[in-house]
């Protein structure tokens, strides 16, 4: 590699930093990153961008991995999410764009934002997405479903408001979204949060799933936004709380309760 820098071939430069990362890849994982983000800087200075996309889709890869905590960084997912949207950015420099490499790798990094806790980011990757589908004729018939994957998302942060705003939105940007199945899960799932309902928010889901396979991504995120709903003890107890508190301190000085925190997701709805 070093011979072909030296000679200005970087290209080949890449290429052999890349084959050297390849044969640490096994047996000392720090030093195939490495070697090859060296690689990916060869890339992007040749500017070689679907190169330095796939370069950068590896390391992301590696960070991945459940074995990851092996690699140099406090939060490997947090690198694998990091690293996925560049490869995204390489992806689009291309002439012309990977439009599907770019797609899967923005797949990604909104799947790994909602993984992180970060649901506004990844609502807005997939929102971004869909809008973008909606103008390929091949990729349109995708959009809803990263739709409701968008909602979902703002549905597990608790932005009602968002949630029907956004289902206005896409109705009327994409015509088969109103009526369809994801417009009456979520529908049916927004009623139910608002009545505190949790039977219905189950049955709900339930009901999608016998037509959809809800994948385990999608699952937690729905039964994060289900744990928020609070038990009717617990909504009894706070109206007796409030009745008994109002008797003895005047109106106005009284203030709700913080929302219940939120069990992690670890079983299926």
């Amino acid at each position: 590699a070093d011979c072909y820098k030296e000679l200005g071939n970087f290209g080949d430069t890449g290429s052999k930093l890349k084959e050297s990362g390849e044969c640490f890849r096994r047996q000392d994982a720090q030093r195939c990153v490495e070697v090859w983000k060296e690689a990916v800087e060869v890339y992007v200075e040749a500017g070689k961008w679907n190169r330095s996309g796939d370069t950068m889709k590896m390391i992301a890869e590696m960070y991945e991995k459940p074995d990851a905590g092996g690699l140099m960084c406090e939060d490997p997912i947090m690198e694998a999410l990091d690293c996925y949207q560049l490869a995204a950015d390489y992806y689009k420099n291309e002439s012309p764009p990977r439009e599907v490499a770019t797609n899967n790798m923005l797949q990604k990094v909104a799947t790994l934002s909602a993984q992180k806790g970060e649901l506004p980011r990844a609502a807005e990757i997939f929102d971004e997405m869909a809008r973008g589908y909606l103008d390929s004729k091949m990729l349109k018939f995708n959009a809803r479903g990263l739709m409701m994957k968008a909602l979902v998302c703002w549905m597990a942060h608790g932005d009602m408001v968002s949630v029907e705003q956004k289902l206005a939105e896409f109705s009327g940007l994409d015509h088969t979204m109103g009526g369809s199945l994801e417009d009456k899960f979520i529908n049916e799932a927004l009623a139910a949060l608002k009545d505190h309902n949790k039977d219905a928010f189950g049955t709900a889901a339930a009901e999608y799933n016998q037509i959809k396979k809800l994948d385990p991504w999608m699952t937690k995120l729905l039964l994060k936004a289900k744990r928020a709903i609070p038990e009717e003890e617990e909504e009894e107890e706070e109206e007796a709380a409030v009745a008994s508190h109002e008797a003895v301190v005047p109106s106005g000085v009284w203030r709700d309760a913080p929302p219940r925190p939120l069990e992690e997701a670890a079983e299926d709805c």
